[in-house]
Order: structure tokens, then sequence, then C-alpha cells
């Protein structure tokens, strides 16, 4: 099962995120763009991982602690440079609360065993991957903030061609 950490969207901020999709597809000649279901804030990327494991990982999360905080939309994007076509993101803010957070989630799953990333936490939705434009463009979007009251841990595949992310445990707040 591949499987990732993440805080879900609510529908409103999720709006906000596709009109910005929607003007970044205006002015890109190619990309693979976020679908609406799938927009969410990354904690954690644990990848390929055997069935009898994924108890493992719901233990570990579930050692977590953390209180509930403040997400909000920044009200731009940016962009990691690759070869091939970038990632556009959108940029987001939750503070020293959301960095705990993704430590906290970091320092359980590698003390569970699993070999999580050792780069820095960089909190971004994605909204695009490949993606090329002829040049530099500005979109803005519209501000949103939610309350983080839980995270959970994601499982991804593909049904029937499609990309799809399956909540398999929430932990609470």
């Amino acid at each position: 099962m591949r499987l990732f950490v993440a805080i879900a969207l609510p529908a409103d901020m999720k709006r906000s995120l596709m009109r910005a999709i929607s003007d970044l597809r205006c002015v890109a000649t190619q990309g693979n763009f976020t679908k609406e279901e799938n927009l969410h804030l990354t904690l954690a990327f644990i990848g390929e991982v055997p069935t009898p494991r994924v108890t493992d990982a719901k233990r570990a999360l579930d050692k977590v602690s953390a209180t509930p905080f403040t997400l909000t939309l920044e009200g731009s994007i940016g962009r990691f440079v690759r070869s091939g076509g970038d990632i556009y993101y959108a940029n987001v803010e939750g503070g020293d609360a959301l960095h705990s957070l993704a430590g906290a989630v970091k320092r359980e799953l590698t003390a569970a065993g699993f070999a999580i990333e050792e780069r820095a936490f960089r909190p971004h939705i994605t909204l695009g991957r490949e993606v090329n434009v002829p040049s530099p463009v500005s979109i803005s979007i519209v501000p949103a903030s939610m309350t983080v009251t839980y995270f959970g841990l994601y499982k991804s595949e593909r049904i029937a061609g499609k990309l799809t992310y399956t909540e398999i445990h929430r932990i609470e707040l």
C-alpha cells in the first residue's frame, strides 16, 4: 500500500484552490493538475508499505499529540523547479503548531521504523505537477482559513485509472 499522512481541506478552501488551478491551467502549455477531491496538505510521505505494516503506522500516529490550530492559504502560489515541468503549489501558513505537528508525525513514524524523507518540511498544497508555463505567471488565491482538528493516514491508489486518496485512519487533535 502507498501511504501518506495529511490534513484534509474543507470545501471552501478547495473552491479557492480550484479557481487558482483553473487560472494556472489557462496559462500552462502542459501539466498534471490536482483534482479537487485530492487536494490536501501532506505532513509526511511514507511510500510503499506491506499491508501488515499499516497497523504499525496507525499505532505510531496515535502517539502524536497536538492541539487544534489555524491553517491559512496565504493568497499566493509558488513553484518547485523541475526538469520536465515544475510543481506549482499554494502557500499555506500554520505557524509553529503546523511545524510541530509535522515534526511529531515524522518522529513517531521514524521511531516505528518507517523511512521518512530527511528534507525540511515546507508546508504547501500541490496545484499541479509537470507544469510548463511559457512566461512568469502571477496567480492569486482567494484567502481562506480553517481550524485543523484532525489529520489522517491515507492510501493512494489507482481505481479505474483515476488516482484516488482514501483516509484509512483519523487522528483527532
